[in-house]
């Protein structure tokens, strides 16, 4: 199990504690004085991040550089769209909301299933 917080947020409502040379972790002091502990969870990140960077070289070298270059004016225009999800955005696409669009619905995907 895995606990993912964003400490600005948590700091802003509670107060945080850490002293590395003590214990290794991150302390929440609650308002009922309770006091909930975050240690350090031992993975191997680096087996990971090395699979998925292979993944993500794999897939770009089967991309000519027409493709490649579609794929990312797809990503920016997702984000000029503030990010309306992937079947919104796949809609969009598909029924030419977007007048002379140069990207197809396959070069979006090529992008957002990165």
């Amino acid at each position: 199990m895995m606990n993912v917080l964003s400490f600005s947020k948590v700091a802003a409502k509670y107060r945080v504690t850490m002293d590395s040379a003590q214990r290794n972790e991150i302390r929440v002091h609650l308002n009922d004085g309770k006091l909930w502990r975050f240690s350090k969870m031992n993975c191997n990140y680096e087996i990971i991040n090395y699979w998925y960077i292979n993944l993500a070289s794999k897939n770009e070298m089967s991309l000519n550089n027409r493709d490649k270059t579609n794929a990312k004016l797809a990503m920016k225009l997702y984000e000029h769209c503030n990010y309306p999800g992937y079947k919104h955005f796949m809609s969009f696409i598909k029924n030419n909301y977007f007048r002379n669009l140069p990207i197809t619905v396959e070069d979006a995907k090529q992008e957002l299933h990165k």
